[in-house]
């Protein structure tokens, strides 16, 4: 049987069935709708980040007039002096950015359930407060947004369902079978054919939705490989439910008996074993609530100010050898104020570096086992795939945090390096501070 005529009858069937039209209607209106859903989420992200970046000029450019001026800060705050490192520092205004990537258009993941821009100063962690994501609706966090993957990945086999459970099923119902056998001796070349004619139409379908979205906003071009890896996955999830519903359809006794399983197998892969899975998950790794990161913050950090500076300053030069050479150390370093806050604040930064690190390694635990799951639970496994490639999965959260983290680390050891030297702040020594976190 060539393409062409499979196609046709597929259409003819499709045309006479009411159901079948009004379900690919709904889908094609909840796709679309998933689509539009994600691409404001984008453009929001890149909005607020503007705004952001904006408004994090107006204290580096009031901090450079002051330099200029000989100013050394506003007169309501006297205690300022952008001639010190530590306050140019402060007024350099330093940005990390998670920015979005166009592809959230199709899978907003795990992406409102993080925060994606934060102002980094020397007391910064990666797990500080105002890293959550603020929802004016805790019940969207906890359910998810409709996104055009949750679209695909769930939904899709429902369609699936509808439009294949009487492939071989009607036949049989009909009584058809033995007639059938005449004119199609092999029985399993003609469910292939018609599974993929239909299948072939939802991969067009598949590719115009994709398509269409990064046509109108300019990305097609330049993020086509990403694009490309996308439609392969989603294409692949599609091969994979037609090749589940082509054993029911082959084994099958009937319509009725064919939807019951094949609903039964949607249920268990895309219900059952995803919450059964995430509750195992739950039970090996339990949620910490970050309790470790908030002791290690009252309790340890509490402790750390309370030390005497030579513990800390043997501690700053095991870490940082060469600051045995600078100007202060071979002075009185004890006597020099700000070497000694900059000291202080390099071991905070320190060990919430190492608590930080604990707790990234128990997060990458976890996921490592969510990955060796993959297997019983292809769901899960292409819907991270998903986010991976559109950026907004777990994974891209720590990457940002990892930024943060590197960024607070780098602020604290210039000025340790700057304070312990005697360094002054000018004009461009404050554009240098300015460019230490990349924007």
């Amino acid at each position: 049987m060539i393409i062409s005529t499979l196609f046709h009858y597929e259409w003819l069937h499709f045309r006479r069935s009411p159901y079948k039209v009004a379900a690919l209607v709904l889908f094609v209106l909840t796709a679309i709708y998933g689509l539009w859903n994600g691409h404001a989420l984008y453009l929001e992200r890149q909005a607020e980040i503007e705004k952001m970046e904006a408004a994090a000029e107006e204290p580096r450019r009031e901090a450079i007039d002051w330099l200029q001026t000989g100013k050394a800060g506003p007169e309501d705050r006297p205690w300022v002096n952008v001639g010190e490192p530590f306050w140019a520092m402060w007024y350099a205004t330093h940005y990390a950015y998670h920015r979005p990537s166009p592809l959230m258009t199709y899978s907003i993941g795990q992406a409102e359930q993080f925060g994606f821009y934060k102002r980094i100063s020397m007391w910064s962690t990666p797990y500080d407060g105002d890293l959550t994501a603020e929802l004016s609706n805790p019940e969207r966090m906890a359910i998810g947004a409709l996104d055009f993957s949750f679209v695909w990945l769930f939904l899709m086999p429902l369609l699936l369902i509808i439009l294949t459970y009487s492939v071989n099923g009607l036949e049989r119902d009909l009584g058809f079978s033995n007639l059938l056998g005449v004119q199609q001796p092999n029985r399993i070349r003609w469910i292939t054919g018609r599974l993929l004619a239909i299948g072939g139409f939802l991969a067009a379908l598949l590719g115009a939705l994709i398509a269409a979205p990064a046509l109108g906003g300019g990305y097609f071009f330049s993020h086509f490989a990403s694009l490309a890896l996308l439609a392969a996955y989603l294409l692949a999830y599609l091969l994979l439910w037609l090749l589940l519903f082509g054993l029911i359809a082959y084994y099958g006794k009937g319509q009725t008996d064919q939807a019951l399983k094949m609903i039964g197998l949607w249920l268990l892969l895309a219900v059952v074993l995803p919450a059964t899975l995430q509750q195992v998950t739950a039970l090996r790794y339990p949620a910490s609530y970050l309790l470790e990161f908030i002791d290690a913050q009252r309790e340890e950090g509490e402790a750390l100010f309370e030390k005497d500076f030579s513990e800390i300053q043997a501690e700053v030069f095991g870490r940082y050898p060469n600051l045995q050479q600078t100007y202060w150390a071979r002075q009185d370093s004890v006597s020099n104020q700000d070497a000694r806050n900059s000291a202080y604040r390099m071991v905070y930064t320190l060990l919430m570096k190492k608590v930080s690190e604990e707790i990234n390694s128990q997060q990458e635990a976890r996921n490592a086992f969510i990955r060796s799951t993959y297997l019983l639970n292809p769901v899960i496994a292409f819907q991270n795939r998903v986010n991976a490639i559109a950026e907004t999965d777990f994974d891209a959260d720590l990457g940002f945090r990892n930024v943060i983290q590197k960024a607070a680390l780098q602020i604290n050891e210039r000025l340790l390096m700057d304070a312990r030297d005697g360094v002054k702040a000018d004009t461009a020594l404050f554009k240098t501070y300015g460019q230490i976190v990349g924007r």
